[in-house]
């Protein structure tokens, strides 16, 4: 994730800003319409101006760094969809808009990089700021044992 944060890091911040907002507008939207505030046609229209818009930030940005920040949130959702939106370590639901909060949206290396661990999608787990940071560079097990978990 933190690779397609850098990836959008050239976007000034009121683009940015749009981009985040729009992954809300789009959920609004959709409970919207599951709730019967807005009728299917509403809906479809409201996204296609969404789209529109996401379209006009996105020819701002190089070719070859959309690939790469597809990939990277390709990666961050088959992660997220594992917990369902919830930290591995202790099951807090996560907010995927903010990193910085106690809360947020981090992947973690199950075996860590230092120990050998891969970018692969079997050795990623979501995971909150504050157990990422505080599992550090430690497996599960090590973790676990130096806060009496076990």
């Amino acid at each position: 994730m933190q690779r397609a944060n850098s990836q959008d890091a050239h976007l000034d911040d009121k683009s940015r800003l749009k981009l985040i907002g729009a992954h809300g507008a789009f959920d609004r939207i959709k409970c919207a319409h599951e709730a019967g505030e807005m009728t299917a046609d509403a809906a479809v229209a409201a996204c296609e101006m969404l789209l529109r818009g996401l379209d006009d930030l996105k020819a701002r940005v190089p070719a070859s760094r959309q690939s790469a920040a597809r990939e990277a949130r390709k990666t961050a959702w088959l992660v997220w969809q594992k917990t369902d939106g919830k930290c591995t370590y202790c099951a807090v639901t996560l907010n995927p808009f903010d990193r910085n909060a106690d809360n947020g949206f981090h992947i973690d290396h199950v075996t860590p990089k230092d120990a050998g661990g891969t970018d692969d999608i079997d050795n990623l787990t979501p995971a909150c700021r504050s157990c990422n940071i505080s599992k550090g560079p430690r497996t599960p097990e090590q973790w676990e044992a130096r806060h009496g978990l076990q």
